[in-house]
């Protein structure tokens, strides 16, 4: 889902990104509801295609606890 007032593109799935960066000893994480804390593991590359025309995102975050609700 794509969400054009977001501070920063996110997914659950490391699979999605063409590129990866480890992010260890990382204190950084996403505020998500209630104020919880979801940790953030990584950033990578990814594009979108087909239906959507071509778009490359970069330093879309990986957070595995990432749920959508």
């Amino acid at each position: 889902y794509m969400d054009t007032g977001a501070t920063s593109h996110m997914t659950s799935s490391q699979g999605n990104l063409l590129s990866y960066f480890n992010l260890s000893n990382n204190n950084r994480g996403i505020i998500v509801r209630n104020n919880h804390s979801i940790p953030i593991y990584g950033y990578g590359h990814t594009n979108l295609s087909s239906p959507n025309p071509p778009l490359s995102l970069k330093h879309v975050l990986h957070a595995p606890n990432l749920l959508k609700t």
